[in-house]
């Protein structure tokens, strides 16, 4: 099999300039069967199931047919029987699309079908792989004791730190005995008994079920108490432990306080011929996909590409990741970075082309750490909220933003990548300026996240020189305290990617809010 390849020349800088790509940059498809399956493809849009037959039938190449007939499969308008999905399943069973096939079929009407049964598709989730630092099972966990620890940070959030303790002891010695140490903890140091909160840190930090993000947290906070208790016995090991996971908000943390670079290598790999050729060669599921990028279908791509991570080699992850590049496929750099070693952790900040049709105003390490939490980089993600797109714009906050369209009557723009983050990017300027007036980011992603106005009306409860990190931490709201953090995370990450410092997670171990600082060369300038 031959491969035509076109490749694009890389480099940091290039990743701080605006990416444009006048084509793909792996071709693996002639002109003659590109053109057929991009009218199978296009001929499935608009419902015509005779001229997608006449289009496959004009492809010498067979890679995408089965891809063609699973899109048609899925197409609303398109009346499948039960044998036409158990065919294309008992042949394409190995498709990154073969579980929303599956599902599709399952939801058909026809019992009697459903008894015949129908081969399962093989899983696409990491068979064999683990997100590191996944927490291991609690033993004995209840429903009772997680909504107990809720209900700790609730009273944490309302000041009630009197009910906060008692709920949080009652729990030490339960299933979740770990958490409720973290919580005696942080309670124990806002009320500066920094002693105490040394003993709780420590205790919480024996547990062996918390997972990587919680025990660097603990570990931090440990050394933390510790200083301010005016000991610097085991502050280093403490802050080492939680430099052990470098990919979390604390480890970067700890490494900050170190004052060592990040262990990780964002070192981009090379993208060779030969790594790309023996992946598309070992794998089916990576030609589909450079097939794919080739008629710029981003979500099938990455469908694929979920598909080939879990079949992979770990010793191909640099090369996984290579491809991913070549691809423009961010959430399979992600994927590789989350599951791989410090070897791939470019991944963590992909290379991709998304951005604001306006230019970028902010720095993009902003903007994507936001991109990363909300869509995963998914431009078609949509929220039970329907928040829509990139950064997952409700269509009232779109309106707001852009008077000129009306997003809640007509929402599908905002799936635009460029009109979305040109939105998104809007909001967090007024977010930024309007609302925290200094930028202190943790509050402007937390805001992000749940809205401006409940967090303006927790933040007047509690005291205004109030440990920034300690905001952080005693936010009543879980998702938007794990969303502030973990936008930080990923913010210091890109800046790292970029070659840039990290002024706001410097400010943060140093004790003071995490300030917005522009870096790139033509956000700063302006």
């Amino acid at each position: 099999m031959t491969f035509r390849y076109a490749f694009a020349a890389f480099s940091v800088a290039a990743l701080v300039a605006p990416a444009v790509h006048a084509e793909p940059r792996i071709l693996v498809l002639t002109e003659q069967d590109e053109a057929a399956y991009r009218d199978a493809f296009e001929a499935i849009d608009s419902g015509d199931w005779r001229a997608v037959g006449t289009a496959l039938s004009r492809a010498n190449d067979d890679v995408l047919d089965g891809a063609v007939r699973g899109r048609m499969l899925l197409s609303r308008s398109y009346r499948a029987s039960w044998s036409d999905y158990s065919s294309w399943l008992n042949r394409y069973g190995d498709y990154g699309m073969a579980t929303a096939v599956y599902d599709r079929a399952m939801d058909s009407r026809s019992r009697r079908a459903r008894r015949a049964g129908t081969r399962a598709p093989s899983p696409v989730a990491g068979r064999g792989r683990t997100l590191p630092g996944t927490p291991p099972p609690i033993p004995g966990d209840t429903v009772s004791a997680r909504a107990a620890i809720e209900r700790v940070h609730e009273r944490i959030g309302a000041a009630d730190f009197d009910a906060a303790r008692d709920i949080a002891l009652a729990q030490v010695g339960g299933p979740r005995s770990g958490v409720a140490q973290w919580q005696l903890g942080l309670i124990a140091y806002r009320a500066h008994d920094y002693a105490e909160a040394v003993r709780q840190f420590e205790a919480s930090a024996q547990w062996p079920h918390h997972g990587g993000w919680a025990r660097a947290g603990v570990h931090y906070w440990a050394a933390r108490a510790r200083l301010a208790a005016g000991e610097t016995r085991g502050v280093t090991q403490h802050l080492e432990a939680a430099a052990e996971r470098p990919w979390t908000f604390y480890g970067q943390l700890a490494e900050t306080q170190l004052g060592r670079d990040s262990s990780l290598e964002f070192q981009q790999p090379e993208i060779t011929d030969g790594a790309i050729t023996r992946l598309i060669e070992r794998y089916p599921a990576a030609r589909r996909a450079a097939a794919l990028a080739q008629l710029g279908r981003l979500s099938e791509v990455e469908s694929e590409m979920r598909r080939l991570h879990a079949d992979l080699d770990p010793a191909d992850d640099r090369s996984f990741l290579a491809l991913a590049i070549a691809l423009e496929a961010p959430a399979a750099q992600l994927r590789v970075a989350e599951y791989g070693g410090r070897d791939v952790a470019a991944g963590f900040c992909p290379t991709t082309s998304f951005e604001p049709e306006n230019g970028f105003s902010l720095d993009r390490a902003l903007l994507y750490a936001i991109v990363r939490q909300e869509s995963y980089f998914n431009p078609k993600a949509v929220s039970v909220s329907n928040a829509r797109g990139l950064m997952q714009l409700l269509p009232s906050t779109a309106r707001d933003m852009d008077r000129s369209h009306n997003y809640r009557r007509a929402p599908a723009p905002l799936f635009e990548p460029g009109l979305n983050m040109r939105l998104g990017q809007d909001y967090l300027q007024w977010l930024m300026t309007e609302f925290h007036n200094d930028g202190d980011l943790g509050r402007v992603f937390a805001a992000y996240n749940g809205g401006p106005g409940w967090l303006s009306r927790w933040l007047a409860t509690q005291p205004a020189d109030l440990d920034p990190l300690l905001v952080l931490e005693m936010m009543p709201r879980a998702e938007s305290r794990d969303y502030a953090e973990r936008s930080l995370s990923h913010m210091a990450l890109c800046r790292k990617r970029y070659g840039q410092p990290t002024p706001e997670l410097d400010r943060l171990a140093s004790g003071a809010p995490a300030l917005y600082t522009p870096l790139d060369q033509r956000v700063a300038g302006r």
